[in-house]
């Protein structure tokens, strides 16, 4: 006979278990970037046809072609070993891999990108051609506008998420909006603002983003002289006067080239010759590129998605034997539960690492504090009282929130 705790317990936790298995698949089969390679073009697709407005029907703007072209995409280029350039971001010369996702989520709201026709590209290949051949992209649905009510003060149709730099730019009222929120903000300050003069100003942040990246000023490649900041590769020859400052801007525009004309072996050179030469102009303050690969690695290992899924399966296990208390599947429960903790305490580490502060301090910001709480809280239980229950409802609980977050965030 199934005692009320123990009915109550085995529900919940098969509903937790559920709802984790569900979140899981879906943000897998969906949502799961690229791991660090390029993406290459396996066909094309027709677009499909429009259907046919219906008569009396409010007439949309007309919308960009939404499939780029070839170049945007160049097969068989190798990204690799661009990832690991460093780049100056968040106040530390870091890999261009953790530029690329964030630069991308700021200005697309994701840290890949998909369209209709393609498959889902990652973050490095999208800013690596938005830097490197820009006019591909300037009338490709990259900028995140998906408030309605400032889609409708800007004249947009309702139904998309993401418009056009030429759109937003030259075929809306965006610019007279923002003139307005800056006068807003300039003579009664910041909390005088709108909601969506507010959402007016984080638009115009992510246009100055994709501007940035696309004219170069956002890649502060150059390493600095003594006591000076990282600048952009255009302004190496003024940093540093001579043949060698001379040169970067001229490999750069050899990859540019060569990615354009999607020669992978040009494109390589090109890249070995840039990092380089970047790299004699100040060996002191240029950091060694290999050491971004671990970085890299722990970025796209994903551990907190792992763990929620070791987690899934000890709680499966729990549920599994728990009416008959065997031994075995307990033990095994365990010792998920505490893999799946492992995981998680591997993740925030890396997560310290990743953002140079201190472990206590980057907790947090790592999104798998809650998580790591319940299974050492239902961990600690067990050991004292031996449940079952409790490590079945946190191993759930913290499979649900893994879950969750990964595919929000995403």
């Amino acid at each position: 006979m199934v005692s009320a705790r123990d009915f109550l317990a085995r529900a919940l936790g098969g509903q937790a278990l559920g709802l984790a298995i569900i979140l899981g698949i879906l943000g897998g089969a969906s949502a799961a970037e690229p791991k660090g390679k390029t993406d290459t073009l396996k066909g094309t697709a027709t677009p499909a046809t429009p259907a046919a407005p219906s008569p009396g029907a409010t007439p949309t703007p007309p919308q960009q072609p939404s499939t780029p072209p070839r170049s945007i995409l160049p097969a068989r280029m190798d990204l690799d070993p661009l990832e690991k350039l460093p780049v100056f971001v968040e106040g530390r010369p870091g890999p261009f891999y953790f530029f690329a996702r964030q630069k991308l989520a700021a200005i697309s709201g994701s840290e890949s990108y998909r369209d209709s026709i393609y498959d889902e590209l990652s973050a490095t290949t999208v800013i690596a051609s938005l830097w490197l051949n820009p006019e591909s992209w300037t009338d490709q649905p990259l900028i995140q506008v998906n408030d309605a009510d400032l889609r409708r003060a800007l004249g947009l149709p309702e139904a998309a998420s993401r418009e056009t730099y030429e759109t937003l730019t030259r075929r809306t009222r965006l610019p007279e909006l923002v003139a307005d929120a800056r006068a807003t903000r300039a003579g009664s300050g910041p909390a005088a603002l709108s909601r969506r003069q507010r959402l007016v100003l984080g638009l115009a942040r992510r246009l100055e983003a994709f501007r940035e990246i696309r004219d170069g000023s956002a890649l502060r490649v150059v390493p600095p002289r003594a006591g000076g900041e990282w600048r952009p590769a255009e302004d190496a020859p003024a940093l540093y006067p001579g043949p060698l400052g001379q040169s970067v801007p001229e490999s750069l525009q050899r990859m540019k080239q060569a990615f354009r004309g999607a020669d992978p072996a040009a494109f390589a050179a090109a890249l070995e010759a840039f990092g380089g030469t970047l790299a004699r102009l100040n060996p002191t303050a240029y950091p060694e590129p290999d050491r971004f690969r671990f970085e890299i690695w722990i970025a796209q290992a994903d551990l907190g998605w792992w763990a929620g899924w070791t987690l899934a399966c000890g709680a499966v296990v729990n549920m599994l034997t728990f009416q008959r208390r065997r031994g075995a599947g307990y033990v095994a429960a365990c010792i998920l539960a505490i893999a799946g903790a492992t995981l998680l305490l591997a993740e925030m580490v890396g997560h310290s690492l990743l953002t140079r502060s201190a472990f206590v301090s980057s907790l947090p910001g790592s999104g798998y504090l809650v998580p790591f709480a319940l299974i050492l809280a239902g961990l600690a239980v067990e050991l004292c009282w031996r449940r079952r229950y409790i490590l079945l409802l946190t191993a759930g609980a913290a499979s649900v929130w893994l879950f969750a977050s990964a595919w929000l965030s995403r």
